[in-house]
């Protein structure tokens, strides 16, 4: 029991006398205390920058909205290469279709409806 008490009572000195070292500033760069805890703190603090500056994962997926159906707003282009096995006639015909299948754009001219209720009422003036 008495060499129990011993040992606590020397690495309780060991400590205090540590601390006291740690308290003066002169002694800082001698106290073990000191080294160490400003290398943690160091260690802490870059590997804290890390990760506040460095980009994140993207949280917006632009492809989550995509249905069967939908037109696309801008250029899709694959990232790699794929053959068609088409001869020239089949895929000139399948063009012909694809672009008969696409609704005509139609054009707003501002001055048109003016001209349209001008004959309209012109024409029902008339009878």
């Amino acid at each position: 029991m008495k060499k129990v008490r011993k040992k606590v009572r020397s690495r309780l000195r060991k400590f205090t006398n540590n601390f006291k070292a740690w308290i003066r500033i002169g002694a800082l760069s001698n106290n073990i205390y000191f080294r160490h805890g400003t290398r943690i703190f160091l260690v802490v603090l870059l590997t804290w920058l890390s990760l506040v500056l460095t980009p994140g994962r993207r949280t917006y997926d632009p492809f989550f909205d995509i249905q069967v159906g939908s037109v696309a707003d801008r250029d899709v282009i694959a990232p790699f290469d794929f053959p068609v096995y088409k001869n020239e006639a089949e895929l000139e015909r399948e063009r012909q279709e694809a672009a008969e299948a696409v609704n005509p754009v139609l054009e707003f001219l501002p001055g048109v409806r003016e001209t349209v209720l001008q004959d309209v009422f012109v024409s029902i003036s008339s009878y």
